[in-house]
Formats: structure tokens, sequence, C-alpha cells
């Protein structure tokens, strides 16, 4: 397998991806198929599978399935004791308490899907040019 593929190759291979919560084959949007040729074009026709912006379109493509790749550095991790420490909150719930918050976050997610329309086929505003490869020598970026 190559580290690289042009677009057209991509879309061909993703269209017959089979998951659980995407149906098959299916039919990428131009706005995913577009995006696709953006990356390609900062890479002399071809899109480097281990880069941030493929792993970003796959998030777009599939996501339930690809999580979002953050730049690095962008994201910390911090665990719940350290969160409590800095901000001077208690956040130990009850069992009902924890249920009650998920109930409202599914019900204000469920009204942010439906009312929002989704703008070239991508499934959230969140898309950013900065790209990271794993070997950035080989592909002379500076």
């Amino acid at each position: 397998a190559a580290p690289s593929a042009t677009p057209s190759v991509l879309v061909s291979v993703v269209q017959f991806v089979r998951t659980s919560t995407v149906e098959h084959p299916r039919i990428l949007s131009s706005g995913l198929t577009r995006r696709l040729d953006i990356i390609a074009s900062l890479h002399n026709g071809v899109v480097p599978i281990h880069g941030r912006l493929f792993s970003q379109w796959l998030h777009h493509a599939f996501p339930r399935e690809c999580v979002y790749p953050y730049a690095a550095g962008s994201k910390f991790y911090r665990d719940s004791d350290h969160w409590s420490d800095e901000n001077k909150k208690d956040i130990d719930y009850t069992e009902d308490e924890l249920d009650d918050l998920l109930r409202v976050w599914n019900r204000e997610e469920a009204s942010y899907v439906v009312r929002r329309p989704v703008a070239e086929g991508l499934v959230s505003p969140m898309w950013t040019m900065t790209e990271e490869l794993v070997d950035d020598d080989a592909w002379n970026i500076e």
C-alpha cells in the first residue's frame, strides 16, 4: 500500500467502506470530494494518507468512527481531579444528575443537528487547513 493516493482513488475506495452507521455504497458529497482535491493540491496532486488533513476528512466522512484530529499541541488532557482543583469546582455527580445532564445534552444535540444545515457535506464547521505529516521531510514540508 502506498503512503498517498489521488482523490479519485480514495473516493472509489471510501464509497464502498461499510460501517454500522454509514450506508453502503455511499455517494460522497461534492463538498467532501472537493476537500480531497484541496488537500491534493497541497501535495503535488496526491493525498498523504497519514496526514492530519486526510484524518480530518475521514472524520467528516465517518463522524462516528473517526475522531477529529486536533492539531498537535492545541489540546491537552487533564484528569477530573486536576480540572476540579484548578477550577475550584466539585465534579462529582449522582447517577440521577448524570442522567439529567445526558437528557439535556441529547435534546440539545438533536435540536442542533436538525436546525443546522450541513454545509458542503461536512458534519461540523470544524475544518482547518493545518497539515501535519508523520514524516515532513519526505514531503519536503517546511
